[in-house]
């Protein structure tokens, strides 16, 4: 008996169904955007609680190259902080002479941005002396906020996006090209950013839940009798600037280069002054946040976005032109 052949066509037809399925397939996958980049702006002064922190603990503020004079950076910030709440002008009044005017730093030329003031620090406190009584039912950050957190999946592709490079701010006045040397020395930018594959994810989130768990919100005034003193949370208690530099700590023990993190001040929704911390991935720069479990990409929240560490310049802070 013969058996009869199958025409060649009917074997044509089905592979000619066969591609055209699986390329639409691949065609229905959704494109991956690129992340937006934080558009920045002029150079802004530093928080004075930032730099009171440098001066009591260098080690949390490595500078690249020369360590600026403190005392000098936090005259410039407070001068200019308050030059900007009063609407008056931050140049000096020229002299009667044509002497030449000294050359001027980076912070002290550049023209800012309206911020908020932050009270200067009183002074060092004797942390040893103080004893705060807090009810052990206080409830923490992450007790307030909804305890969902953003699911660990496959849908996280390990696709690489270019991270922002901040050095090549343009700051008005002139003075992006010294900003630009000054951040870019030493720094590879493309090795400041930290891959958010699965693992890299887990740790992120990880440290971000834990910190927000046992670390109690206390204003400052409460715990150490002033206004704005930035350090690591005493007794697992403190405010967000506090939250930031715990985080900022155990991110750099988990393996997260010191270079992909940076501080931000923010401004909340009913017109509060708030630290968080950043962290520069890629997968574009994501939120580390005292106030909410998530960590969430930067245009994603709901801030007013201040001013910033530059990346790569612990003592550069630019605003944020939003």
């Amino acid at each position: 008996m013969v058996r009869k052949r199958r025409p060649a066509t009917s074997t044509a037809i089905a592979l000619a169904a066969v591609c055209w399925l699986t390329a639409g397939a691949c065609l229905a996958q959704p494109r991956v955007e690129d992340p937006p980049a934080m558009p920045l702006g002029a150079a802004a002064p530093a928080p004075e609680g930032f730099i009171d922190l440098c001066r009591r603990a260098p080690d949390h503020c490595p500078a690249v190259g020369p360590a600026p004079d403190l005392d000098q950076l936090a005259r410039q910030s407070r001068r200019l902080r308050w030059a900007a709440v009063f609407g008056m002008s931050h140049q000096p009044a020229p002299a009667p002479s044509a002497a030449p005017q000294p050359a001027q730093s980076l912070l002290s030329s550049a023209p800012i941005t309206r911020l908020v003031p932050r009270l200067a620090p009183i002074g060092p406190t004797d942390l040893a002396k103080e004893t705060i009584l807090v009810p052990s039912d206080a409830p923490s950050a992450e007790d307030a906020a909804t305890p969902a957190i953003e699911t660990v999946g496959a849908a996280l592709a390990a696709q690489a996006v270019s991270a922002t490079d901040f050095a090549s701010v343009a700051v008005a006045g002139g003075d992006a090209p010294a900003l630009q040397a000054h951040a870019a020395e030493g720094i590879d930018i493309e090795a400041t950013t930290f891959a958010l594959d699965r693992e890299g994810w887990r740790t992120v989130n990880r440290i971000n839940r834990r910190l927000n768990r046992e670390i109690r919100h206390i204003e400052d005034n409460a715990l150490y009798g002033q206004a704005d003193l930035w350090t690591l949370p005493l007794a697992a208690r403190g405010d967000c600037e506090d939250y930031v530099l715990a985080k900022r700590q155990a991110l750099i023990e988990a393996g997260v280069p010191a270079e992909a993190l940076s501080i931000a001040i923010v401004e909340t929704r009913w017109g509060e002054t708030h630290a968080v911390l950043l962290l520069a991935s890629n997968r574009g720069e994501y939120v580390l946040d005292s106030l909410s479990p998530w960590v969430t990409r930067w245009d994603r929240v709901d801030y007013r976005w201040r001013e910033r560490q530059a990346r790569g310049g612990t003592f550069d802070w630019v605003s944020v032109a939003l």
